[in-house]
C-alpha cells in the first residue's frame, strides 16, 4: 500500500513538473520579463511564492524587488516563521507597506512579530513608510522596536500595555515621521497614553474608536498639541460637551470627527459643532442624547459637509426634510445607518 502511494505521489510531481514546464514553453512564457514582472505585481504573496516554483527564470523574476514594495498577509495570518521567511527571501529597500494580523484570543499559541522581526525590518526596509498589525500581542515589544521611517502606523484591535508609547517623549528618534495613527480597538489605551502620542506634532490622522478609557482630559491635551490633526475619530469614547469645546477651539484644520456612540454628548455640545467650518465629514451615529432641533441646526450651520451620520438620533419626518434641506448639495446625510463612519483614507 506505501509502495502504490508513493507512486501516485511521485506520478502527481511529475504531472504538475510537465504541465509547469508547458506554461513555460508557452506563448505565456517567452513574454519579455519586464511584461511578465508586471502581470506577476497582480498576485498576492501566496501565489508569488508558489511561481516561485515553477522555474528558475519565474523565480528570478519573483525576487524582483519591485514586485514587494506593498504586501498584505492579513488574510493569512501567518505566524512568526512564516513571516521571518517572507522578510529574509523578499523584503529589501524597496518595500513600502505591510500588513499582518495577529493571533490575539486565538487557540494558537504563536504571533505573527516580535522584537527581533520588528529591528530586522528597521534595517532590511528603510523606506518602510505604512505597517498595519491587527489583533495582535505587543505586550513583549516595545516601541523603540519599530521603523523610524514610518509615516503610518495601524494598530487595530491589539492588546498594548500601559504607557505602551512613553518612549516617544523622551526618544525623538521613535516615530518621528509619523502623520497617521490608528488605535482603534485598543481598549487599554488611556489618557496617558494620549500624553505619550502628543509628543509628535505632524500626526494629521488620530483614530482612537472604542478606546473607551480616552475622556476628556486626554482629548484636551491632544487638542492643544496636534494642531495639525485634519481627522479625529473618537466613536465610543467616555467623552462629554467639554470635548467638543476643546476639539472646536483648538482644531481649526479638523475635516473628519466621528463622534459615534459617544452617548454622553448633549445638545449643549451644537454651539461648539457650529462653528467648526472646516468640517466636511461628520457622524453622531448613536449619540442619542441630542435632539433633533439642535441637529438640525448644526447641519444649515457646517457648509463644507460632504457626509453628515445621525442614524439613531430620533428625528421626525419633518425635521429631516430640514436637514436636507439646510446641508449643502451633495451632501449624502445617513438617518439610519448601522456604519458609523465610511473609513477615510490617507
Amino acid at each position: 500500500m506505501a509502495g502504490r502511494g508513493a507512486a501516485k505521489a511521485n506520478a502527481l510531481v511529475k504531472s504538475q513538473l510537465l504541465s509547469d514546464q508547458a506554461l513555460v514553453n508557452s506563448e505565456f512564457g517567452r513574454m519579455p520579463d519586464n511584461l511578465m514582472v508586471e502581470i506577476f505585481e497582480y498576485l498576492d504573496p501566496r501565489d508569488k511564492c508558489r511561481i516561485a516554483r515553477v522555474c528558475k527564470a519565474w523565480n528570478r523574476l519573483i525576487n524582483d524587488t519591485l514586485l514587494w514594495r506593498h504586501v498584505d498577509l492579513q488574510k493569512y495570518r501567518v505566524d512568526l516563521r512564516s513571516v521571518w521567511k517572507v522578510i529574509r527571501n523578499h523584503f529589501s529597500s524597496t518595500l513600502k507597506s505591510l500588513k499582518l494580523q495577529g493571533f490575539l484570543h486565538s487557540v494558537r499559541k504563536t504571533e505573527c512579530i516580535s522584537n527581533p522581526v520588528l529591528l530586522d525590518l528597521k534595517e532590511r526596509c528603510p523606506n518602510l513608510e505604512l505597517l498595519e498589525i491587527t489583533k495582535a500581542n505587543f505586550t513583549s515589544l516595545e516601541v523603540v522596536s519599530l521603523p523610524s521611517s514610518l509615516t503610518t502606523l495601524v494598530l487595530q484591535g491589539c492588546e498594548l500595555p500601559p504607557r505602551w508609547f512613553k518612549e516617544m517623549e523622551s526618544n525623538s528618534e521613535v516615530l518621528p515621521k509619523l502623520e497617521y495613527l490608528d488605535l482603534s480597538g485598543c481598549t487599554r489605551i488611556s489618557n496617558l497614553d494620549i500624553g505619550d502620542i502628543t509628543s509628535r506634532k505632524d500626526i494629521r490622522v488620530l483614530k482612537l474608536n472604542k478606546c473607551y478609557r480616552v475622556r476628556d482630559p486626554g482629548v484636551q491635551n491632544l487638542t492643544i498639541k496636534l494642531h495639525k490633526l485634519e481627522t479625529l475619530e473618537l466613536a465610543g469614547c467616555d467623552i462629554t460637551d467639554l470635548s467638543l469645546h476643546h476639539i472646536s477651539r483648538h482644531l481649526k484644520k479638523l475635516k473628519v470627527l466621528n463622534l459615534s456612540e459617544c452617548v454622553a454628548l448633549t445638545d449643549a455640545c451644537v454651539g461648539s459643532l457650529c462653528i467648526m467650518a472646516s468640517l466636511q465629514r461628520l457622524s453622531l451615529h448613536q449619540c442619542n442624547g441630542m435632539s433633533e432641533k439642535p441637529v438640525a441646526e448644526i447641519s444649515r450651520c457646517l457648509k463644507s459637509l460632504k457626509y453628515f451620520n445621525v442614524s439613531g438620533i430620533k428625528i421626525s419626518e419633518e425635521y429631516k426634510a430640514v436637514i436636507q434641506a439646510n446641508v449643502p448639495s451633495g451632501c449624502d446625510v445617513v438617518f439610519d445607518s448601522s456604519t458609523p463612519l465610511p473609513t477615510s483614507n490617507k
